[in-house]
């Protein structure tokens, strides 16, 4: 996820922690606060706190995650009104004023039939 002024880029290494990378180069710095496991999804327009969910979750929690003290705010809570056969959220992307978003869901729902009298 990069900045807003293109400067840094947020993501998460395989080791499940969230880093922050310049594109000048030069070695990541961990996050202050960010928790495991979690995604980060956007930043706001000022660039000091980013969006950040753990696609695990379920309805899915978005936090806002200050990144000069580590603190962590909710946001929204994410699911869709008929929760029915959802297995997952995600991917959701935010807009920097955080007054719009979008995400999609992956649904399975099946029909169970009852047959009786066969011989």
């Amino acid at each position: 996820m990069i900045s807003p002024n293109g400067k840094t880029v947020a993501a998460v290494q395989f080791d499940h922690k969230g880093y922050l990378f310049s594109t000048e180069g030069g070695e990541p710095r961990g996050i202050n606060g960010f928790p495991e496991r979690y995604i980060p999804v956007g930043w706001t327009n000022d660039g000091q706190l980013l969006f950040i969910y753990n696609p695990g979750d379920l309805p899915s929690k978005v936090e806002r995650l200050n990144l000069a003290t580590g603190q962590r705010q909710p946001w929204k809570t994410l699911i869709p009104p008929d929760a029915a056969g959802i297995v997952s959220l995600g991917p959701i992307l935010i807009t920097p004023d955080g007054n719009s978003y979008v995400y999609e869901y992956l649904r399975t729902l099946s029909d169970l039939y009852l047959v009786e009298g066969i011989k």
